[in-house]
Formats: structure tokens, C-alpha cells, sequence
């Protein structure tokens, strides 16, 4: 493929001299960190981080707690609150613009040599340069722990840097390798306490067999159906762009105030205030006492004949993958530090139909819509012991 890439440098890591330069850059990477495994259980693991984040904290010192919920994330940010200098809160339910104001702040201090404190989820391993001193995390996957590990001492500069996982088992309905595979994974993480973190002892756990998913075809041939035999019905998926998210669950988005039509060509379209999205499975429930009272759904789409976008209270179903929503919620549900704590409940689960789950929306005139989008047939069952609170809690 040289030919085709000529303005690319080739490096050949076949060659021996480069090997061995590989091999010493590992070896480097992989003993500059002091690891810690706590065994405790699922109850005692706030309390745990708590002892670990008091006993490791000093004003200069850069210290990232990782936990794996919104919910108890902000939980142990409300108990330890005040209590450590320069502590920030990041996760995936605040507002872009708190998000990259909290990311400003953690590299202003990097950057001035000061310290911090950064309560987190999962948000933090795509796309946040930190380099901290000490990595506290929740037990989590193995993939997920060496993307965190990066986090801490990435430059390998620090004489101290630590990692300290916490925990016993993985969440259940967290838990993307095997139970086999988990107590695997347990065993190694034991082995490695007390000594420096080794990253390839975990990365045979992380083999992932590419496997085939219908929706992908359903997708495909939807479009193939528009654009080969005219059928009109899949018009909306070829104008919007077909956009294969992770496990093809559509996503909704969060707003305390839905954005708003502009009056003339030249003047700018509001923006939605808040706005974070989320998964529509987060927005869903079985119950319909959970149902969230006070919020109104908005959809966008484009009109043809005017040849713009019109946001409109939703009034009509259908597929979801044909959709643009906007959930409005009060302006207390959102919060400038700690961003949306509870995801409402918008959406009662209804029935499934071949590859289709059917959830329906309630307006304020009590009219039923019925919504619809593309199941994963082969996603093992949630055990029986999460709760449905646990699991709408997950970032996506």
C-alpha cells in the first residue's frame, strides 16, 4: 500500500532494532506505577475510595477516583465535597460546555504544576490528555482499567505514581467479558498487588470475535430499498444519514429548553440549552409510575417544501432511526457542577416484534405515539439482581 500512502513515513516493526526499541518503551511504560487491588464488596467500595483519596491527597498532588455510576458518582462527590482543594466532577451528563470548562481546569493546574482532585465515570478514557499522580478506580473491565492506567503518570515522569483498584466483582450488568474470564481477571489483578502495573497480563482477557448482527443488514437494505426500488417509506433514514452508533440504539437528546425555529434565512437557530444525549433505553421504563411528569418531547425534522428544519412537539410514531428528539425537562432537573443526576423517564416500554422493541410516549393531551428501533437479539439477559435504576444509570 505504499503507493497509494507515499506521503506516510513507513516504520517497520518487524526490524530487530525496532523490536527492541518497542520492547524497552513497554518495559518503561508498564513499571512506573505502584498497584494496589483492595478486595471489598460492592457496599464497602465508597467507603473504601474514601480512606484511599484521604490517605493519598496533598495540595500538589493530582489524583483521579473513577467510580462507575452517575448516581454514586455524584454520591461520593456530594459526601467528600469541600473537603480537598481544586475538586472537579466530569461524567457524561454535563453540558459541553461545563465539561470542557472542568477539562480547562484540570489542564490549567497540570500545566502550572498544581494539584487536583477529579471525581469521574467512564467519560474520562476517550479524549482527556491528564496526566495525574494516583489513579483510584472502581473494579471495571479489563480494556476499560488499562484505558484509565493512562491517565496516570502518562508521561512517566513521577517517581510515585500509583493505581489502586477497588472492588470484588465487576457490575453485572457492566461486565463485558465472561464470568470465566472475570475470575481470570481477579486472580491477575491479585498477583500484581504490591508490585508495578503490568498491562499485557490482561490483554489476552480482551479478545473480541467480530460476530454478525442483522441490523446492520436491516439498515442496508432499507437504504438499498430507496435508492434501487423507490420505496418512499425509507426516504427519512436516507436524508438523515445512516449513523451505526455503538449497538445501534438510537439516542435522545436533553434539554432544558428545546431549541427553537429561526424567523428569517439570516438569523442564527437557537440552541438547545443543556443539551446532553442520551441513550433511549436510559429514557425507558417498564413502569408506568416512573413516568416523568412535566416534560415534553420535540422532534426535528426537515420540511421539503419550505426547505427547512421545523421542531415540532412530537404528534406522530414510528421508526426511531427517522427521528431527532429533544426531551425538555425543568430547569431544576439540571445542575451547572453536577449536570443532569436522574435521566427522566420519558418512554414506557411496550412490546417486542421480531427484531423491533416498541415503546410508546404519552403527550399532554394524553395521546398515545408509538416509537420503534432495531433490538440486539443476541445481548445477554441483565441478571436478575440489577435493578432497573443501575442499569438506566450507565453512561453510553
Amino acid at each position: 500500500q505504499k503507493e497509494e500512502l507515499p506521503f506516510l513515513k513507513v516504520i517497520d516493526f518487524t526490524q530487530p532494532n525496532q523490536v527492541a526499541k518497542l520492547n524497552r518503551q513497554l518495559q518503561r511504560t508498564s513499571t512506573d506505577r505502584q498497584f494496589q487491588f483492595i478486595n471489598v464488596e460492592s457496599k464497602s467500595i465508597s467507603d473504601q475510595m474514601e480512606v484511599c483519596l484521604s490517605g493519598r491527597y496533598a495540595p500538589n498532588r493530582r489524583i483521579i477516583v473513577t467510580i462507575e455510576t452517575v448516581a454514586k458518582l455524584i454520591e461520593f462527590f456530594e459526601w467528600v465535597n469541600g473537603r480537598f482543594d481544586n475538586l472537579l466532577l466530569y461524567h457524561g451528563r454535563l453540558s459541553d460546555q461545563q465539561r470542557r470548562k472542568v477539562y480547562q481546569a484540570l489542564k490549567s493546574a497540570e500545566a502550572h504544576g498544581n494539584g487536583y482532585v477529579l471525581l469521574t465515570t467512564s467519560a474520562i478514557e476517550v479524549g482527556c490528555d491528564l496526566d495525574a499522580h494516583c489513579l483510584i478506580t472502581e473494579i471495571c473491565n479489563p480494556d476499560q482499567l488499562i484505558q484509565r492506567v493512562g491517565r496516570c503518570n502518562r508521561r512517566g515522569k513521577m517517581a510515585e505514581a500509583e493505581v489502586v483498584v477497588v472492588g470484588q466483582k465487576i457490575q453485572p450488568f457492566l461486565r463485558t467479558i465472561t464470568e470465566t474470564d472475570e475470575e481470570a481477571y481477579i486472580q491477575r489483578l491479585q498477583q500484581q498487588n504490591g508490585s508495578h502495573f503490568q498491562a499485557n497480563p490482561f490483554l489476552e482477557l480482551m479478545t473480541h470475535q467480530p460476530r454478525h448482527d442483522y441490523r446492520a443488514e436491516v439498515l442496508f437494505d432499507m437504504l438499498y430499498e430507496y435508492a434501487y426500488e423507490t420505496k418512499l417509506e425509507n426516504k427519512p433514514l436516507h436524508d438523515r444519514g445512516l449513523v451505526i452508533t455503538r449497538g445501534f440504539e438510537p439516542s435522545v437528546t436533553l434539554t432544558t429548553k428545546a431549541p427553537t425555529q429561526a424567523n428569517s434565512g439570516n438569523q442564527p437557530k437557537s440552541q438547545p440549552q443543556n443539551a446532553v444525549s442520551v441513550s433511549i433505553r436510559q429514557c425507558t421504563t417498564n413502569n408506568p409510575d416512573r413516568i416523568t411528569s412535566e416534560v415534553k418531547v420535540y422532534n426535528r425534522s426537515y420540511n421539503d417544501y419550505e426547505e427547512k428544519f421545523e421542531i415540532k412537539e412530537l404528534s406522530q410514531g414510528g421508526s426511531l432511526y427517522f427521528k431527532d428528539l429533544f426531551v425538555e425537562v425543568p430547569a431544576d432537573f439540571y445542575d451547572e457542577t453536577t449536570g443532569y443526576v436522574e435521566v427522566p423517564k420519558v418512554f414506557k416500554s411496550s412490546w417486542q416484534e421480531g427484531y423491533k422493541q416498541f415503546i410508546n410516549y404519552k403527550t399532554g393531551d394524553n395521546k398515545t405515539i408509538w416509537l420503534n428501533y432495531l433490538l440486539d437479539l443476541d445481548l445477554e439477559p441483565v441478571e436478575p439482581t440489577t435493578s432497573e435504576s443501575e442499569e438506566a444509570d450507565v453512561e453510553e
